[in-house]
């Protein structure tokens, strides 16, 4: 997929989640990558519709297809405000910024909502000005994953827009 292009949001059951698109991705060296989304769930309530949406729903796709799932980014990051836990309620459209915690090497990374096979997308560049960075000062940290969630790498099949 790429970045302003709207498209369906879909279980691997074909239960229609709603629509998503990306409207802008900003990386920070060391403080992983913030995204601009919007976001329109599907009318239809129940325990299949789609919840929430949180820095696990997405994750770093390396080279080979191997995944690892994103977390939260550090709270020494500016932006760490924006790495949390964002609820949805159906029939309604959000407009919001989420930062996830993703290597600097990364370069392309997916949006994974459960049940979904997920959707592939380019990451740009980091940028080439370290002056850039957000983040505190004489902080070594890397992003982790949300520890309450296991780091794991798996290969998936996953659909491109």
């Amino acid at each position: 997929m790429r970045v302003g292009c709207e498209f369906a949001v879909v279980t691997r059951n074909g239960v229609e989640l709603g629509t998503a698109r990306i409207d802008d991705i900003v990386r920070t060296p060391g403080c992983g990558v913030e995204l601009t989304l919007t976001i329109r769930t599907a009318a239809e309530a129940g325990p299949d519709r789609w919840a929430s949406i949180s820095p696990g729903d997405f994750a770093e796709v390396r080279p080979g297809g191997s995944i690892r799932k994103a977390g939260r980014v550090s709270s020494d990051c500016e932006r760490s405000a924006n790495s949390r836990v964002t609820a949805l309620s159906a029939g309604r459209e959000y407009e919001f910024v989420i930062a996830i915690a993703l290597d600097d090497s990364a370069q392309r990374a997916m949006l994974r909502p459960d049940s979904t096979a997920g959707w592939v997308f380019d990451l740009p560049p980091l940028p080439k000005d370290a002056a850039t960075t957000s983040q505190a000062p004489a902080t070594n940290a890397s992003p982790t994953p949300d520890a309450s969630e296991p780091s794991v790498e798996t290969s998936v099949n996953t659909a491109e827009a």
